[in-house]
């Protein structure tokens, strides 16, 4: 019961302070949102394999789930899951080399 309560207390918390605090405006000479996107996509087809770029372009501009990505590769889930996973690391380690 207290690990619910915990739990419970940290969610209301985590809330009330997203909800108090309004999105950051960017400021002159930042990149919009549209202006990353397009670098992101533009690193995806430069950096990653054909197959990443399909199954990067497939989870993320199409939602599509880890079973139909499989279905469409020819692959097991896990081979996804990897393939995803190194697409990500790779897109971080471009774009904020400090969180890694």
């Amino acid at each position: 019961m207290t690990s619910v309560r915990n739990r419970c207390l940290k969610r209301l918390r985590h809330e009330s302070v997203t909800k108090a605090s309004p999105l950051p405006t960017s400021p002159e000479g930042e990149e919009s949102g549209d202006d990353r996107l397009d670098d992101i996509v533009e690193f995806v087809v430069s950096h990653l394999s054909e197959r990443e770029q399909r199954i990067f372009n497939l989870r993320f501009a199409e939602g599509c789930s880890y079973e139909e990505i499989a279905a469409a590769e020819g692959i097991s889930k896990v081979a996804v899951w990897k393939h995803l996973s190194h697409a990500i690391t790779e897109v971080k380690k471009h774009f904020n080399p400090r969180s890694l």
